[in-house]
């Protein structure tokens, strides 16, 4: 049994109020809960109570009458005026928004004009808004342009701000609206349908509207002509959902703070999934994962799970059986009713709706690891794990699980049950499944850019299992039956979820004169930190990331980066790749990590670390050419002190005057000339000062000091 089963289909014979459903909407009153929908000019407005076993009940039905027409809102509203709710559904003749008045029993009340207006070409989209104590509403037209905002007050409704589609704005008929708050700033984004474009405006505290950020076609996003957006936060993330109905795509975009946008993925339909043409879309959070239904003109629906990285991952796929109702689906809503979550389903072509259940007892949790080395457990249920950077443990124990692969060296074990495998690009690392259960388990390579056929992996078979690589990538699958495993037992006869191209979205992020905690994506991105004390990620790709003044803590991800702290005692730290990291003024600390990087401390007395090797290494501040482990290829300017490994290493100063600590493990520290303080840290330690006054200070251990020339000191603390 999948997660989305047919369970009803619920017939009213309504005529024209059944037919042609464009939007449904839900309401909860006094633990009860409502369902409303709202058809095309000829039908009307239909509720229904949701009872507690999952069934509609028909409650009430209000027919548009000609003044009332419903010419352009494809997403109906219900708001709250003055105390009482309104079902908004469109604008009457006059360009003036209208809807009825609700009931705490579901039904409905009379019509309503709302004094919003006149709303020019009549609203498409309307947003509710409450910043510092007042209340807006913003509306925006499908077929104009532009945003409106007004401010409800007790004794009416004032325009309050109007910003029309030019140059910078991109508002030529808004597809979608949507608000969002992050640290306390409230934001609006949109999406334009002509334009192909997702923008974000700063709402102030008076309504008035800033332009923050704007991504899209023409910057490298493959939108083309969305239809519908919704925004939900997954942990501290924030991110826009975007369905596109001619590129047959979903999009996400991270929402960072400062309103700025970053895409995380973009997937498109193809033969496996159902939601070519995507006109509809639902997205809903069970038990804290994010869930996306998905459909277009295929004539079936599309489940996906948004993981906490911002990447979609398929779930599965229903077609239309002939009697599912999944032929010509003009709205989706899905109810949580507590114990169970109900998925209605209008069909264009049929009268009234079909319900399916949506099976969470199979929910497990989600879980992500950090930048560390991480060691995930599941439960007996359907769990999502996702590695970070790091040599990640993932253990899916009972259950369907989802395990997905990142940067580092992991290894995974699916326990029992279906479980599916992403695996993902990541620098050459090596990574083990190893209990791959045949006939059962799946692998998932749709993160792998330009892949499209099983026929351009190399499978070969092993003993008890298979080594399978795509360009430098190498996995090692081990069976549960302990036989070997062919390309037949790993993959179907094709991939299953939707293509993936690749994403090659160049990101330019600005923080401001405050504390930022900026975070780039898998492109290369640009990332500005400016004043005050920063935290800036870069993510995969090629990063360029500026700290600015204050004391920051750059860290770029992995790729070929090049990070600048300039003033301000600063925290560089390059991870993966070959990079360059300049300290600028003040006291820095340089972690080029694994690769050959360029460390240039700039003023000020800087450290070049190394606390985070896996191994030991030989980092020589002179003669860097001998450098071997995570400091082989490293070149130095400008750096004054070193810091060791957790393992031996031999780290040796230049004739300046240097600090040298080794850390934990037997290491060897060599001062050379100059005023020197050698630290051995734990371990059987080995410290040459060599010229000059210096300072030896063992630590715990049997430690050899060899002061060498000058005056020099062995000091125990």
């Amino acid at each position: 049994m999948g997660y989305l089963n047919y369970f009803a289909e619920h017939a009213f014979e309504l005529g024209l109020l059944g037919t042609d459903v464009r939007d449904m909407v839900t309401r909860e009153v006094d633990g009860e809960t409502f369902l409303y929908t709202t058809t095309s000019l000829s039908g009307g407005v239909t509720s229904y109570r949701v009872n507690e076993d999952g069934l509609p009940e028909l409650i009430d039905l209000e027919e548009f009458s000609g003044a009332s027409r419903l010419p352009v809102m494809h997403e109906v509203e219900i708001v709250t005026i003055n105390g009482s709710q309104f079902l908004i559904v469109g604008s009457d003749s006059a360009h003036e928004m209208t809807g009825y008045r609700l009931a705490d029993d579901g039904s409905i009340g009379r019509r309503h004009n709302v004094d919003w207006g006149p709303v020019d070409d009549g609203a498409a989209h309307i947003e509710f808004m409450t910043i510092s104590g007042h209340t807006f509403v913003a509306t925006a037209s499908e077929h104009g342009s532009g945003i409106s905002i007004f401010e409800l007050t007790e004794s009416g409704t004032e325009l309050t701000y109007e910003i029309a589609n030019h140059g910078q704005t991109i508002l030529s008929t808004v597809a979608a609206m949507e608000s969002v708050v992050i640290d306390g700033q409230t934001y609006l984004v949109t999406a334009s349908t002509s334009q192909n474009e997702i923008q974000t405006f700063r709402v102030s505290s008076s309504g008035t509207l800033s332009e923050t950020d704007a991504i899209g076609a023409d910057s490298g996003l493959g939108i083309n002509a969305p239809t519908a957006m919704e925004i939900v936060n997954v942990g501290a993330q924030t991110y826009a959902i975007v369905a596109s109905s001619v590129s047959d795509s979903l999009s996400v975009v991270r929402v960072d703070a400062g309103g700025q946008l970053v895409p995380t993925d973009h997937v498109l339909d193809n033969l496996h999934t159902r939601f070519d043409n995507i006109g509809e879309m639902a997205v809903f959070d069970a038990d804290g994962q994010i869930y996306i239904l998905a459909s277009g003109t295929d004539d079936g629906i599309s489940l996906l799970t948004l993981l906490p990285n911002g990447r979609l991952q398929h779930i599965e796929s229903v077609a239309w059986d002939g009697s599912n109702g999944l032929n010509s689906i003009s709205s989706i809503e899905v109810v949580d009713l507590g114990s169970s979550l109900q998925v209605f389903i209008a069909s264009g072509t049929g009268d009234g709706l079909f319900q399916f259940d949506f099976d969470v007892s199979q929910i497990g949790q989600s879980l992500t690891g950090t930048h560390a080395d991480n060691t995930l457990q599941g439960t007996a249920q359907a769990d999502v794990l996702s590695g970070d950077e790091g040599n990640d443990t993932l253990f899916g124990n009972a259950g369907n699980d989802i395990l997905v692969d990142d940067w580092g060296a992991d290894v995974f074990w699916g326990g029992s049950g279906m479980d599916t495998f992403v695996m993902r690009p990541d620098d050459g690392s090596i990574d083990t499944i190893m209990d791959f259960e045949r006939g059962l388990d799946r692998l998932d390579f749709n993160n792998f850019g330009m892949l499209y056929s099983v026929q351009q992996i190399t499978v070969v078979p092993t003993s008890a299992g298979a080594r399978v690589s795509f360009r430098d990538e190498v996995f090692y699958i081990h069976s549960t039956d302990g036989y070997s495993l062919n390309s037949s037992d790993l993959f179907a006869e094709s991939f299953l979820g939707p293509d993936r191209p690749f994403l090659m979205v160049e990101t330019e992020l600005h923080g401001t004169e405050l504390i930022d905690n900026l975070i780039g994506g898998d492109s290369a991105d640009t990332i500005y930190g400016y004043a005050d004390d920063d935290f800036i990620y870069g993510g995969h790709g090629n990063d360029t990331i500026v700290g600015g003044i204050g004391a920051d803590e750059l860290d770029a991800g992995n790729g070929n980066d090049r990070l600048d702290g300039e003033g301000g005692d600063d925290i560089l730290n390059g991870g993966a790749g070959n990079d360059v990291l300049n300290g600028g003024d003040g006291d820095d600390r340089l972690i080029g990590g694994a690769g050959s990087d360029v460390l240039d401390g700039g003023d000020g007395t800087d450290t070049a670390y190394y606390f985070g090797a896996t191994a030991g290494l030989r980092a020589d501040i002179m003669i860097s050419g001998a450098n071997t482990g995570d400091a082989a290829g490293d070149t130095y300017r400008s750096i004054e002190n070193l810091f060791g490994s957790a393992y031996d290493d031999v780290l040796i100063g230049n004739d300046e005057s240097n600090t040298i600590w080794g850390s934990n493990g037997n290491d060897s520290l060599y001062g050379r000339s100059g005023d020197d303080t050698l630290i051995g840290g734990a371990g059987l330690d080995a410290l040459n000062g060599g010229n000059g006054n210096d300072t030896l200070i063992g630590g715990a251990g049997a430690d050899a000091l060899v002061g060498g020339a000058g005056t020099d000191r062995a000091q125990y603390t």
